[in-house]
This record gives structure tokens, C-alpha cells and sequence, in this order.
């Protein structure tokens, strides 16, 4: 099964999402650095998928204005996909 998270990091360390995710034993689907399985075993990666990682927004000081700026976007096509599929699935199973 997986979920949906929403995650609020306050700084931009290298990794710090994968690393904390995996800490809670909720590795991130596609991660294979962090997926918590050896080497020998491959991760569990839906074909083509990849790292089911994105920010949905950004929000920073821009460098040289000073100004506050947010940025906003949408899951990439293949995130959404792979949501809509895996709901299906979770709602068959509840029905059987």
C-alpha cells in the first residue's frame, strides 16, 4: 500500500526527506538509495515510475530584490497516474 504525504521541510539538506521517511520505515516509492533493502534486492519501483518524489510549492528570498517568492506547480503526469491506479486498487480491495 502506499500514502499520500505531505512533508515541510525547513532547511535543504541533501537528502533530508529520503533519509527521515526511511527512518520511519515509510520508504518513498522509487528510491533507491534510500529504500531500506540491501543492495542484492532490488527496490520495489513501479515500471518507469521513479523517485514519487515532488514539491508542490517553493518559497524563497530572491537574491538579488530581496522580495519574497513562491513558487506553485502540479504533480507530473506520471505522480498522478500512479496515484489514480493505486486508489483503484485500494478501493477494490476494500470492497472484497
Amino acid at each position: 500500500y502506499c500514502t499520500l504525504v505531505s512533508l515541510s521541510p525547513h532547511t535543504g539538506r541533501t537528502h533530508q526527506l529520503r533519509r527521515h521517511m526511511l527512518g520511519l520505515r515509510h520508504p518513498m516509492i522509487g528510491d533507491k538509495r534510500y529504500s531500506g533493502l540491501s543492495i542484492d534486492r532490488p527496490t520495489w519501483t513501479p515500471e518507469g515510475c521513479g523517485l514519487m518524489l515532488w514539491a508542490s510549492s517553493l518559497s524563497f528570498t530572491h537574491p538579488v530584490s530581496a522580495e519574497p517568492v513562491t513558487l506553485h506547480d502540479e504533480p507530473p503526469p506520471r505522480f498522478s497516474k500512479f496515484m489514480a491506479r493505486e486508489q483503484e486498487r485500494w478501493e477494490r480491495l476494500q470492497s472484497s
